[in-house]
């Protein structure tokens, strides 16, 4: 009987280690540690800016070889209120104010616009050189001249 319990001693034993390891306790399984991953540091780049142009106004006087020009009408006056320009050159008048407007020759030709509202506009082709001064017929303060040279 002796033989028996030293047999059941060490079968219990071996079972004991075999499931608790030595120390008598379960063996944690093992977390792997995190361990950290550098990211990119971005490298700083220059976005180009946009350079500053000066604002295009309709009350210009013409470039060289467009025979265009334009004066704005608004806050009841023209403007330029003067402009030189060449035979052959096209002036357009646009009203940008609230109130209407006209375009009128101080001799009554060969300036002649109707009523312009708001956002309307009148042209006129110079054919002939000379200087032509002009009102508004309801504003009779508002004048303006175009000089036309050959």
């Amino acid at each position: 009987m002796k033989l028996a319990y030293v047999f059941f001693a060490i079968a219990a034993s071996l079972l004991l280690f075999g499931c608790f390891g030595i120390g008598g306790s379960p063996q944690p399984t093992p977390t792997p540690t995190p361990t950290a991953t550098p990211l990119a540091t971005p490298t700083p780049t220059q976005t180009p800016r946009p350079t500053a142009t000066p604002e295009a106004s309709l009350a210009a006087t013409p470039t060289p070889g467009s025979l265009a020009a334009s004066v704005e009408i608004m806050d009841f006056e023209f403007a330029p209120d003067s402009l030189a320009v060449t035979v052959g050159t096209t002036v357009t008048w646009i009203n940008m104010g609230s109130a209407a407007h006209t375009v009128t020759s101080e001799t009554g030709e060969p300036l002649n616009s109707e009523l312009l509202s708001n956002g309307q506009s009148w042209s006129y082709t110079f054919t002939e050189p000379g200087t032509y001064t002009y009102h508004c017929r309801i504003h009779r303060m508002m004048t303006g001249t175009i000089t036309v040279t050959p």
